[in-house]
């Protein structure tokens, strides 16, 4: 069961790796790329559950958290609609939450300036996030490549994860 659980730790690793070295088109599928990852991790958390199950070692709660996993997964990969609703809607639902942040990180760096700490540097950090935030607004493609990094990276270490997690057990 753990050779399994390593290969597909191993299987994550690899589409991360694809995913972040091709941005754009990963955006364009990430759903797929989800849906598939979340099918990928509820099999390896299951399998190594089991193992752990034999030492007393596994939860409901894992058991649980696999399960959702493969039905989110599954919709995923199996709805036109919620794929279509995930492209569409992902670049402005990020491009706001990064004017958000950039907001609340000028906020910080104003009220952390007043005790004469490096406040000015916040200030910078927010407003180069907000500038990305509204350049993701009015040309989508920078989300989309950055996203596609990010997820690339997020698959890769969670393929790492669960070698980890398979070879400590």
């Amino acid at each position: 069961m753990r050779v399994v659980s390593v290969l597909l730790g191993v299987l994550l690793a690899l589409t991360g790796a694809v995913a972040l070295f091709m941005p754009e088109l990963t955006f364009f599928s990430i759903s797929w790329i989800i849906g598939i990852s979340l099918i990928i991790e509820s099999i390896g958390e299951t399998i190594s559950l089991m193992d752990r199950r034999k030492t007393g070692k596994a939860s409901a709660w894992g058991f649980f958290s696999a399960a959702v996993s493969l039905i989110v997964g599954l919709v995923l990969i199996s709805s036109i609609f919620a794929r279509e609703v995930i492209s569409s809607v992902l670049i402005y639902l990020i491009a706001g939450w990064i004017i958000v942040l950039g907001f609340l990180v000028v906020m910080k760096g104003i009220k952390d300036g007043k005790g004469g700490n490096f406040g000015w540097f916040s200030i910078l950090i927010g407003l180069l996030m907000i500038a990305f935030g509204v350049l993701g607004i009015f040309s989508p493609a920078v989300i989309a490549v950055s996203t596609g990094m990010f997820a690339g990276i997020a698959v890769l270490l969670s393929g790492v994860s669960l070698i980890a997690t398979s070879i400590s057990y």
